[in-house]
């Protein structure tokens, strides 16, 4: 007897014909099942399952977890040597009459000085070509390089050289056990690299320019105020030059009373 085809759905007349025998995909039975689950963690609709407040309100977020493992870095400290700013009373410089400031005075003095790589020799200081607008500041500055011992510093030596002026700086000091110490930015007045036969540093000498009014009975009350700060420029600049720190000297050029201090 011949069977009757069944009324109602495709799927029962394909299940008639033999289409539907074999199973649907492994993948489709998997995800079938996930939807058709009535548990709240996997049903379609369970978003209609988060209640209003949560929904509306502020979104809780968990607290960090701290690692008992985590290293501890240690803090590193910034500093500055010294800035040109130094402090003078204006009377100790200029007549009545010059409007000029003692912080403007020092700037331009320094400017001045890094106009000057070497001086040239057997010139007089009052032909040396500097160009300034601040007549006070250029005769002081002549009136200084007139006298030996600032001359002679600013003199080459005859040997190869290399001259920075106004070296700014920035670099990271470490302690005895190579830990980092202190992070250091400043401005070095003048340094001059001395040069092997195959131009490598193997010396140099900083030179920092001082506008104080002193006199000759002040000068050592003036090295220990100043002895610290270049003695950490000599630390400093042999790490960069990569020199032994005996390599590195350090001098102080005190305008006023034309003289020249070995720290």
């Amino acid at each position: 007897r011949k069977k009757e085809a069944p009324e109602g759905s495709l799927e029962s007349l394909a299940d008639f014909e033999g289409l539907a025998e074999e199973e649907s995909p492994k993948w489709k039975q998997k995800t079938d099942h996930l939807w058709t689950s009535k548990s709240t963690k996997t049903e379609s609709t369970w978003y209609t399952q988060v209640a209003k407040s949560k929904l509306t309100g502020t979104p809780e977020i968990p607290a960090p977890q701290t690692s008992t493992t985590s290293k501890n870095f240690p803090k590193i400290s910034t500093r500055k040597p010294s800035t040109h700013d130094q402090t003078l009373k204006g009377e100790w410089l200029f007549p009545k009459s010059i409007e000029n400031t003692a912080a403007d005075f020092g700037t331009e003095i320094h400017a001045l000085f890094e106009q000057i790589e070497w001086l040239p020799k057997d010139v007089d200081p009052q032909k040396i070509p500097i160009e300034t607008n601040h007549t006070y500041a250029e005769s002081y500055v002549r009136e200084c390089l007139s006298h030996p011992e600032p001359r002679s510093l600013l003199t080459a030596p005859g040997t190869p050289t290399l001259v920075w002026q106004e070296k700014r700086f920035f670099h990271l000091l470490k302690d005895k056990n190579g830990n980092p110490e202190s992070f250091y930015s400043g401005v070095i007045d003048r340094v001059v690299l001395h040069l092997d036969l195959f131009g490598e540093v193997i010396a140099a000498d900083i030179i920092d320019f001082k506008t104080d009014r002193l006199e000759e009975h002040e000068l050592e009350e003036a090295l220990d105020r100043h002895k610290e700060q270049l003695q950490l420029y000599r630390k400093i600049l042999a790490e960069i030059l990569v020199i032994p720190q005996k390599e590195v000297t350090a001098k102080l050029l005190m305008c006023h009373c034309k003289r020249v201090i070995e720290v």
